[in-house]
């Protein structure tokens, strides 16, 4: 199974590479990254040539105004994947991996073989607990027997 990851970005060319710090741990890479730039500065550019990562499949596309914006930039980002791609994996620049990221995909995608797409947890942010009956209710998200507390947008 052969996975393009797409990477748009914005000025936040440290979160970029603490994300591809983790990308380049993976036990199964993607196929290729594209990061797509929406920056009005070189700093991402000037970043991505300073530490190469090499292991990775790196393109780098530079976009104008009229592209910028997530939307654009993903929508971007889906007309550079190679043909012979059969995921495309969009992650935002300040997101960290788990070293078997990729791998868990594929194998979703195996075990699914109708899915059309899937999502992960963030991890590194929330704090989930085992479902009681102290962490229930309208100020709690509930899924799969875990719990966690609502962010304030949904308070």
């Amino acid at each position: 199974m052969k996975i393009s990851l797409i990477i748009c970005t914005y000025m936040r060319p440290s979160s970029l590479k603490s994300l591809l710090e983790t990308v380049v741990l993976q036990s199964k890479f993607p196929d290729e990254v594209l990061i797509v730039d929406g920056s009005t500065n070189e700093e991402t550019k000037e970043m991505l040539d300073k530490f190469k990562y090499e292991t990775l499949n790196l393109h780098y596309y530079k976009v104008s105004d009229k592209d910028r914006g997530l939307t654009r930039q993903r929508n971007y980002g889906v007309s550079k994947v190679s043909e012979d791609m059969d995921v495309v994996a969009f992650l935002d620049d300040d997101t960290e991996l788990d070293s078997e990221y990729f791998s868990e995909i594929e194998k979703t995608f195996l075990e699914h073989e109708d899915a059309v797409g899937v999502s992960g947890y963030i991890t590194n942010e929330v704090k989930w607990e085992k479902a009681n009956r102290d962490n229930q209710g309208f100020s709690y998200f509930t899924y799969d027997g875990w719990s966690r507390r609502e962010d304030l947008r949904n308070g």
